[in-house]
């Protein structure tokens, strides 16, 4: 019922191929790429400006570096690129994408960003444009006076008056120190109750005020990593609560 058939194992082999890889010049990235820059060039002082640069073409994905900005007079915050690549013609190609989070109280230039590529041929640098950043501050006031208006005259009062003055100055002068105490603390109540009511692009906008502060420039840090890189940092309000009384009372 069976029949008993011998097997034969043959080995067989390809072709040898010699391959001769040649370095790419120093401090560049294989391939052929385009680079570009967008923001806002109006913006409310310490109101966050998003500066995305997109990099676009075929090349050595793998080995690409984050960019970096660097902006005198300015808070800059980076995102970590987000890369996606496919196979076009026997080529890797893709997009990178990179957010900056930029926060002045002062106008600004944000700078050329620039890459070194190499595409088997030439090595050559592509940039991006300056962009100039007009910062718009509400908080200053500017008041104009008319020239046409009189100063009035400053009424001349009897030696024996002196004494009715300094009482009605010093009057003055203790209900505006009363009044500036109680609008001082009805504005850190204020603070505080944004503060634990607030979600966390709100807590973002309210500690942009304290920026300069190393300790809420790390929970800046983490609250931008939540919003923009979808990160899970545990934000504690009672602890931000806290250091803000304690700079307050400074």
């Amino acid at each position: 019922f069976f029949t008993m058939t011998s097997i034969k194992y043959e080995t067989i082999y390809s072709n040898k191929l010699n391959i001769d890889v040649k370095p790419i010049p120093k401090d560049t990235i294989f391939g052929d790429f385009n680079l570009k820059i967008t923001a806002k060039k109006e913006v409310l002082a310490n109101k966050p400006n998003i500066a995305t640069v997109k990099l676009t073409g075929c090349g050595d994905f793998i080995n690409m570096k984050e960019f970096n900005l660097k902006i005198k007079n300015a808070s800059v915050y980076s995102d970590k690129p987000k890369i996606k690549t496919f196979i076009k013609d026997n080529k890797l190609c893709g997009n990178l994408e990179q957010n900056f989070t930029i926060i002045s109280d002062t106008n600004y230039t944000i700078p050329s960003v620039k890459l070194k590529e190499f595409n088997s041929k030439e090595t050559k640098t592509i940039s991006t444009p300056l962009i100039k950043v007009k910062v718009i501050n509400t908080q200053k006031t500017t008041v104009s006076s008319n020239p046409n208006m009189k100063k009035s005259p400053t009424p001349k009062t009897p030696n024996n008056n002196y004494f009715y003055i300094i009482t009605f100055l010093g009057g003055i002068f203790i209900g505006s120190v009363i009044t500036f105490g109680i609008l001082k603390l009805n504005r850190k109540k204020d603070i505080y109750s944004q503060i634990k009511g607030a979600k966390e692009k709100e807590l973002f906008q309210i500690l942009l005020a304290y920026k300069d502060n190393p300790e809420i420039k790390n929970i800046l840090e983490k609250l931008e990593d939540n919003i923009y890189n979808n990160a899970n940092h545990k934000i504690d309000k009672k602890e931000i609560i806290k250091i803000i009384k304690r700079l307050n009372s400074d």
